[in-house]
């Protein structure tokens, strides 16, 4: 186990990550003040963001791992670049919910366990395991962050916050785009076991994001969310469902048989 911190070299390597950081700098920094807001929402939103910070880091490293897969085992070129990219691109994700923790008073402390960084891949066919690893990151862990983080930006109350998540959500919808394409590439070789895999395998992604999400609640959300960066929880569990859905619909076209988890976790709201 280890802490959870980011930090950058700076000269030439700073240099690259700055093609992905341009305009950080001129986002409305300082204009957030957290006397405002009741302390136990602050550091609520102090963790939430810490959290963030964690995840960008970790999908980061996921997509380099979809990469050097990609790479292995001759897919197209343009694809491996894809996912190479997208490192970058999390990086800097990482470094702006990392900036918001700061705003907030600070990131909160958080070990990791390094050897569980990676996804947990189960196929021995290696072209299968880089399908999976595109079936879970892209189509699932992104294509469900995407729209949410798209509704969180667009319900933003507060300049900063707004222009921290508008930020994020305008680079989220590739990021899930890649694991269609590598679905779709993949489609005229898998088999009916290996679709019966990878559906398992997306049941089990949407299964563990349902899982982080707390129980609907009907009553009234505290002042000051939205500023913070949320939206209120039986909307965004509501939104949660469509978007499950939307990518359940999805994959049948592709012959994977995928079950939704997002349901019983809404179903009080009706």
């Amino acid at each position: 186990m280890r802490s959870f911190e980011l930090t950058e070299l700076g000269g030439p390597a700073g240099t690259r990550l700055r093609r992905h950081t341009a305009g950080f700098d001129d986002l409305p920094w300082g204009t957030l003040d957290v006397a405002r807001y009741p302390r136990p929402l602050v550091e609520r939103a102090r963790l939430s963001w810490t959290q963030g910070a964690f995840s960008e880091y970790a999908t980061g490293a996921a997509f380099a791992n979809l990469a050097a897969s990609l790479l292995a085992i001759g897919a197209p070129i343009d694809l491996a670049a894809m996912a190479s990219d997208f490192v970058a691109e999390e990086m800097a994700h990482a470094m702006l919910n990392a900036r918001m923790a700061a705003e907030l008073g600070g990131a909160v402390v958080s070990r990791f366990d390094e050897a569980r960084l990676a996804p947990c891949l189960v196929a021995d066919d290696p072209r299968l395991r880089a399908v999976e690893l595109a079936v879970k990151l892209g189509c699932v862990d992104e294509g469900m962050s995407a729209p949410l983080l798209a509704a969180n930006a667009r319900a933003a109350t507060h300049p900063l916050t707004a222009a921290v998540l508008t930020r994020i959500a305008r680079e989220e919808p590739p990021h899930a785009r890649l694991g269609w394409l590598v679905l779709e590439w993949s489609d005229s070789w898998l088999s009916d076991d290996d679709r019966r895999h990878l559906g398992e395998v997306a049941s089990r992604a949407l299964s563990s994001l349902a899982a982080e999400l707390p129980a609907a609640t009907v009553s009234s959300p505290p002042a000051g969310i939205g500023d913070l960066g949320w939206l209120p929880l039986p909307d965004y569990l509501a939104l949660a469902e469509r978007a499950e859905q939307r990518i359940i619909e999805r994959f049948a076209l592709y012959g994977l048989a995928v079950r939704a988890s997002m349901t019983t976790k809404s179903s009080c709201l009706r």
